[in-house]
């Protein structure tokens, strides 16, 4: 049986707010935030231009629409129109992100199946292979991309596929960097918070 990693994680900006969801924010902020992103200087060239920043707007929210509906389909009880996220396991890519990475872990045990689901890799990468919306990645798509999956299938999705190795340049090429959970319900965020601040 493969090894699951035993924790959840979520980077942030430490200046900023923890669990934030871009696709919820106003339309001014969500212009405010990409273009900050899209200036800092640790960043790739992903949000470097306007073009660039309205579709990932745009396709953020088509993606978490679709991820819902599979959830919801699979049995997934879904409090939130557009989930929190975190990753399956600690990740260089994401802290690699920040100016001032701040780094929130959070013991998978503590999620209840029914507000929690995952995807491999992170949603928006594995639905844009899905849909050949992204060429490059094109010759690498695989069965379980554009799939939503369950805390209980977790196992078998790594055994069959295997967990995702950020010292592996393969799996780099292919986009699999990580396995993105997506949280359907704040309670236990709210609740791990609460707890830190006491």
């Amino acid at each position: 049986m493969p090894m699951i990693p035993k924790s959840l994680y979520h980077y942030h900006e430490k200046s900023r707010a923890p669990f934030l969801s871009i696709s919820e924010t106003g339309t001014r902020q969500f212009v405010e935030i990409m273009n900050e992103v899209g200036r800092s200087p640790i960043r790739d060239n992903r949000f470097d231009t306007q073009e660039k920043r309205d579709f990932y707007h745009f396709f953020r929210i088509y993606t978490e629409k679709k991820i819902r509906s599979e959830f919801i389909g699979k049995g997934g009880q879904p409090k939130l129109k557009a989930p929190r996220y975190m990753t399956l396991g600690p990740t260089n890519w994401f802290s690699d992100w920040y100016e001032e990475a701040e780094v929130i872990e959070i013991p998978l045990s503590e999620f209840d199946e029914s507000y929690i689901s995952f995807t491999y890799p992170d949603s928006m990468m594995s639905m844009l292979i899905a849909e050949n919306r992204y060429e490059p990645f094109a010759k690498f798509k695989r069965p379980y991309h554009g799939k939503v999956f369950m805390l209980s299938e977790l196992v078998q999705l790594v055994e069959e596929y295997g967990f995702p190795n950020e010292e592996d340049a393969e799996n780099l090429e292919h986009g699999n960097r990580i396995i993105e959970a997506q949280i359907w319900d704040l309670a236990v965020i709210e609740d791990h918070i609460w707890r830190g601040k006491n």
